[in-house]
């Protein structure tokens, strides 16, 4: 049987897990891990096309078994995962999924704290051109009626004088 060219490089590493799937829970080691899937030892590997859940850390990794021999088997990953992000260990989950939803939150959060300083600037500046307008109106006020006065008495009407303040 031919086996397909790899998409992407493995990565070697050494890893215990505890391996689920048709038989009993059992201790496993990883060996080497890609994106999107990985190998390991087991005393009693799975069987091919069996589905099975590698526990790591705190980390699930669910996927197909695709070869199985004596103590190794291969399996393909139902989920992309960061291999950076297992091999250090991360328990803040290593499915791609999950590290792009909780990016997305983080850039939701910013785009919210950006978004409320945007309205309370836009408040402020109304507020600045509210008391301007206001400074204005009180000018032209005065000064329309400084022009009314002059307006009368170019006419020879008597002006009241009007208290100044």
């Amino acid at each position: 049987m031919q086996q397909k060219p790899r998409i992407e490089e493995r990565t070697q590493m050494l890893a215990r897990a505890r391996l689920r799937g048709s038989g009993q829970e059992q201790d496993a080691c990883i060996v080497n891990v890609s994106s999107r899937g990985l190998a390991a030892t087991a005393d009693n590997p799975p069987r091919r096309g069996e589905i099975v859940e590698i526990k790591v850390g705190d980390n699930r990794l669910v996927g197909e078994v695709k070869w199985s021999d004596m103590r190794r088997f291969g399996v393909a990953l139902r989920e992309r995962i960061s291999v950076i992000s297992l091999i250090s260990g991360d328990s803040d989950g290593v499915t791609l999924k999950h590290k792009e939803a909780v990016r997305k939150q983080k850039a939701r959060a910013s785009a919210d704290r950006s978004n409320i300083s945007r309205k309370i600037q836009f408040l402020v500046f109304m507020a600045a051109g509210a008391a301007a307008t206001l400074v204005v109106a009180d000018f032209v006020g005065d000064s329309m009626q400084s022009l009314g006065e002059a307006k009368a008495a170019m006419a020879g009407e008597r002006v009241a004088q009007a208290p100044s303040r």
